[in-house]
């Protein structure tokens, strides 16, 4: 049985401009809306989204700066601006709410029940995979509390590419 695609079968005509009436130019003109509502939603450019504050100072606990110090060997004077300019970056490529509001250093892996549980599976050699990984804090702070967790047990994914930046922050 041949399924025809939803945008042929099940697109509604309501809302759309006159002069839309065509397949064709149903499809345009719905590509045009989104790519306009996506801009307007995840502007790189304005830092004057719900989603950004100016400071984040608070975000930066003991524990974050303890793993820049000494994982990441960042001298204490410069950890502050160093997240600052890693969240620039960030923002730039997808202003995302985790980004804008320094919740990315909020570490809630470390908070949770589960993780002695987590630490403990990956000494006994099980895998961990962290799904929507941003930068890699939480695996980062993995192989810190581990003392060098095996690489080939820890897997990330994200949906944007995040990885120089997890580099360049933990660098």
């Amino acid at each position: 049985m041949k399924m025809e695609p939803w945008t042929k079968s099940a697109i509604c005509t309501f809302g759309f401009p006159s002069g839309v009436e065509t397949h064709e130019t149903r499809m345009a003109w719905h590509g045009t809306f989104r790519q306009v509502i996506h801009t307007w939603l995840f502007s790189a450019s304005s830092k004057e989204h719900k989603w950004w504050l100016d400071s984040i100072d608070h975000k930066i606990t003991p524990e974050c700066r303890k793993l820049l110090e000494e994982y990441s060997k960042i001298p204490p004077e410069d950890v502050r601006q160093h997240i600052y300019d890693i969240r620039g970056k960030a923002w730039a490529i997808r202003p995302y709410p985790c980004t804008g509001l320094g919740r990315f250093l909020d570490n809630l892996l470390a908070q949770s029940p589960a993780y002695k549980d987590i630490v403990a599976r990956l000494k006994g050699g099980d895998s961990f995979i962290d799904i929507g990984c941003f930068l890699g804090q939480e695996l980062r702070q993995l192989v810190w509390d581990l003392n060098g967790a095996p690489t080939d047990q820890l897997h990330a994914v994200g949906i944007v590419n995040h990885w120089g930046l997890g580099y360049e922050f933990f660098s």
